[in-house]
């Protein structure tokens, strides 16, 4: 997982590139935690750029909810694309996440 991150006065983007996968835990939680300590209330997940999400990789996505819920802080995954929106579609996570498609 390659990423960028833009900070903006109410909100942090993440811009994930490539994949998502299970060697990338550390990493994601590393900058959920670092989400949860910063000042912005909501966290975008721009997945525009992502082609493959493993299981793991929508786990982590569970977790972020739940991280950001203890702390009274939104969650958005934007523009999931191809087999990810397919992916999303199917296990119905606009019912659980703010999803943009």
């Amino acid at each position: 997982m390659e990423y960028k991150k833009k900070n903006y006065e109410s909100e942090t983007e993440l811009f994930l590139l490539g994949k998502l996968i299970s060697e990338d835990r550390d990493e994601f939680i590393k900058i959920i935690n670092d989400f949860v300590k910063s000042p912005q209330k909501t966290f975008i997940v721009n997945l525009e750029d992502i082609t493959f999400v493993d299981s793991a990789g929508l786990g982590f996505m569970f977790i972020a909810l739940q991280e950001l819920n203890n702390v009274s802080k939104e969650l958005i995954l934007r523009k999931p694309q191809g087999h990810v929106k397919d992916l999303f579609e199917l296990l119905n996570f606009q019912s659980v996440f703010t999803v943009e498609f």
